[in-house]
């Protein structure tokens, strides 16, 4: 398992398609997401690949 690196989250949370085009171009350098809150996201650092990430705004907390 690699290394973690947190960074600041510096857009709005969201801005669903900007943050899946960063966490693409992440994974490009080869940072993948591992989690995220409301002020930092957690990468693994690991080989540098192309990852497509989705996602979809909640109405309720998740389970």
């Amino acid at each position: 398992m690699g290394k973690t690196v947190r960074k600041l989250m510096l857009d709005d949370l969201f801005a669903i398609g900007r943050n899946e085009s960063w966490f693409v171009d992440m994974s490009k350098k080869g940072l993948h997401l591992r989690k995220f809150g409301r002020m930092f996201i957690h990468f693994e650092k690991g080989e540098p690949e192309e990852i497509r990430y989705r996602m979809e705004a909640l109405k309720k907390p998740s389970s």
